[in-house]
């Protein structure tokens, strides 16, 4: 999804309409594997390029479990993406 997005508001605004915000977000609530929590955390933060997702990337309760992410034992990749979709 991050390369689908990267540069293209309009396909950042589909992906989001189309309910890929909440797929992104179950991935890294549930997850242990840290390729799924990278990519996931890096789509998001691709997604939030998109002025009009930042507001529905917070709703979607996101936001304690990338903090868990920052947090937790996790690869600096998976952290520094994480850092970036709060930021």
């Amino acid at each position: 999804l991050a390369a689908l997005a990267y540069g293209n508001t309009d396909n950042q605004a589909a992906i989001a309409e189309q309910g890929g915000m909440m797929a992104l977000v179950g991935i890294i609530s549930t997850s242990g594997d840290a390729t799924l929590l990278k990519e996931a955390a890096n789509a998001l933060a691709v997604l939030a390029l998109h002025a009009g997702n930042r507001p529905a990337i917070a709703e979607t309760g996101v936001i304690g479990p990338l903090s868990s992410l920052i947090d937790g034992e996790h690869e600096p990749e998976v952290k520094e993406r994480a850092i970036t979709v709060l930021i």
